[in-house]
């Protein structure tokens, strides 16, 4: 059933919990995107997930708090549990996968634009500096200021988005794109719950990804930039209107709870493909990890996020009233 109006939104505890689903929804692709499945559905994911998460960023980002406040906040949930997360995976990496120790120091500092072997935390540092740029300049603070933003941005991203630079700050006009794109398309949510619009939408998503390559955003790799915007912009609409508009989606307490999780999900989920990975070429003699099959990915990714999830209910109720693990926990980028 398509909701009508403030509808769409349901608040509970504050939170919104379409977004809540919709984030467990995306760092679900995100895990199925990072295991071996049929090419034309990778292409697909591949052509918005990371694009939606920037722009749920922006759609949740309030310019009502002090700018102090959003830094001392983004610093705590953001920064220190990427450092936490790259920090291990650099020291991983050097003690168990033959790297040296110069290779530890550019993995750390991403010297070269090269990220360690858990790559799916470069997200974690594009995004801390995305909204610290926009934080500082008030980028949000005239509709006009945003517009332009936007513009400059999808010029700079053409012009450097292919590059291997410090910090990933190729990636960061794109970041800024969209994550500046959701926080003005917050009040239009609405506008798009019309089925014909949905429909638009899934069928655009679908077409545009289909002309361009398969996406690679750690390489730089964005094939025709009119097609990756479109298929981006399609795709994440699409699914902000399912998710805002359809109750039975944003009611899936399962992806509520992963949406919560999504940045744990995020950053172990390397962790467990490797242990997945070796327990499966020596139990079964297949490393079912790399296993081409769209079928046993769908199963690997759901069964993983849900593991992690539960490891991470498991250690929230074990370690609530415990205060050195519970700040271990957060440091990590658990949130209680």
């Amino acid at each position: 059933m398509i909701a009508n109006g403030e509808t769409n939104i349901i608040r509970n505890n504050e939170r919104i919990e379409w977004i809540d689903a919709l984030k467990g929804f995306a760092i679900f692709c995100v895990t199925l995107g990072h295991l071996n499945m049929w090419g034309p559905i990778e292409k697909w994911i591949y052509s918005f997930h990371m694009f939606l998460f920037f722009f749920l960023s922006g759609f949740l980002f309030s310019s009502r708090k002090p700018t102090m406040e959003i830094l001392k906040a983004r610093v705590k949930r953001i920064l220190i549990p990427y450092i936490g997360w790259n920090v291990i995976s650099s020291l991983i990496g050097m003690l168990f996968f033959d790297k040296s120790f110069s290779d530890f120091v550019e993995d750390l500092f991403i010297l070269e634009g090269n990220h360690s072997w858990n790559t799916p935390i470069w997200f974690l540092l594009v995004l801390f500096l995305a909204e610290i740029i926009i934080t500082l300049l008030k980028l949000y603070k005239h509709k006009w200021l945003t517009i332009t933003t936007i513009v400059i941005c999808l010029g700079l991203w053409i012009l450097i988005g292919h590059k291997w630079l410090l910090w990933k700050l190729n990636l960061l006009p794109m970041a800024i794109c969209f994550f500046l794109l959701g926080f003005i398309f917050k009040p239009l949510v609405s506008k798009i719950h019309k089925w014909y619009i949905l429909l638009l939408l899934g069928i655009g998503s679908i077409v545009f990804s289909s002309l361009n390559i398969r996406i690679i955003y750690t390489y730089g790799k964005f094939g025709n930039y009119v097609y990756c915007v479109l298929a981006a912009v399609c795709g994440t609409l699409f699914f902000i209107g399912l998710f805002s508009g359809v109750r039975m989606f944003s009611r899936l307490r399962f992806l509520k709870v992963w949406g919560r999780n999504s940045m744990i999900i995020m950053a172990t989920q390397f962790f467990v493909f490797k242990v997945v990975s070796f327990l499966s070429v020596r139990l079964l003699n297949i490393d079912l990890i790399n296993y081409k099959s769209t079928v046993v990915a769908l199963i690997l990714a759901l069964s993983i996020a849900a593991l992690i999830n539960l490891l991470v209910v498991l250690f929230k109720k074990y370690t609530s009233n415990i205060k050195f693990l519970k700040t271990i926990g957060e440091i990590f980028g658990i949130q209680y």
